[in-house]
């Protein structure tokens, strides 16, 4: 799938290799900004003066002036190469279609068709521009935020990486059941829009041979199969939501024991302990990041499945 997907989208390289450097911008601005907090907290309590505060901050409003305005032009920009590739995408599957035996296309009605064609193509391209680029970026940038923490102090490490084992676990034990039941979802969803457009167009047929409760309880049968396995599916989602939720909070905990008694033995400054703060919760943003990737993936494969 990915490999499919990667030649589609370097039809414009140009355009994607610009939504990579400004997703890098985006990531090294994130990078900078607590550095330059800590580095004020740490200058401030030890040379308490008002010339010193002046640097820091103004860094700190044009790096998020930069960052505001690189983030809008990268939205602008995903969205539209999103939609024009998705465009092209589904011109070839109707191309496609046009070879196919009637017998096959028939069955299905063309509005759920259409519709389900066009959401499983901007559901494949929308995960793969997304995410492709952020998932290295921030797998290097994990690795920049441990080298760091790690010359603060080697210990520190422990805490991120206890958190992001903990949500690999809960991916490497859920993921499994959490592409059964979102194919099971997405399947029965799309038959419920089909049922419910074959009600509609089907009207008048309806009128003319009185068939309101055969129309009605197709419809009434497809919803409750439609609840049961979003029911199935938002309980694995719930409990992949509560691993981070865990993880989150346990970090919290440790964070506050071990730097805790880190600054109480002055073995880092609090500028330090701040620094490691902020790195630990962008250790875990990346780590919830990627597990909801493994869930945004069995989406896209589900849709890439079906197209």
């Amino acid at each position: 799938m990915l490999k499919a997907i990667y030649n589609r989208v370097m039809e414009s390289k140009r355009i994607f290799f610009l939504i990579s450097v400004l997703l890098i911008s985006i990531y090294l601005c994130q990078l900078l900004i607590p550095y330059i907090f800590s580095g004020f907290i740490d200058t401030i309590t030890k040379t308490p003066s008002t010339t010193i505060t002046v640097e820091p901050i103004v860094f700190i409003l044009l790096l998020t002036i930069l960052l505001m305005i690189i983030s809008y032009i990268h939205h602008i920009i995903s969205e539209v190469f999103i939609s024009k590739t998705a465009f092209k995408f589904l011109i070839d599957v109707d191309y496609k279609l046009e070879h196919v035996p009637l017998r096959k296309t028939e069955k299905y009605n063309p509005a759920y068709l259409n519709n389900r064609m066009f959401n499983d193509i901007l559901t494949t391209l929308g995960f793969f521009i997304n995410n492709f680029i952020v998932a290295i970026i921030m797998f290097f940038s994990t690795i920049v935020v441990f080298i760091l923490i790690i010359k603060i102090n080697i210990l520190l490490v422990l805490i991120p990486f206890i958190a992001m084992m903990i949500n690999i676990i809960g991916i490497i034990l859920l993921n499994k059941i959490f592409y059964k039941r979102g194919y099971l979802y997405r399947e029965q969803n799309s038959q419920y829009i089909s049922d419910n457009n074959d009600l509609i167009n089907q009207i008048k047929d309806t009128k003319i041979h009185l068939w309101y409760d055969i129309s009605t309880d197709r419809v009434k049968f497809s919803f409750k199969k439609l609840l049961k396995t979003s029911i199935s599916l938002n309980k694995v989602l719930a409990a992949l939501n509560n691993i981070g939720t865990f993880s989150k909070n346990f970090t919290l905990v440790l964070t506050m024991l071990l730097g805790g008694v880190l600054i109480i033995n002055q073995t880092i400054t609090i500028g330090e302990f701040i620094l490691i703060t902020f790195y630990t919760n962008m250790c875990l943003s990346y780590s919830e990041y990627f597990l909801k990737l493994g869930q945004e993936y069995q989406h896209a494969k589900i849709s890439y499945d079906r197209i």
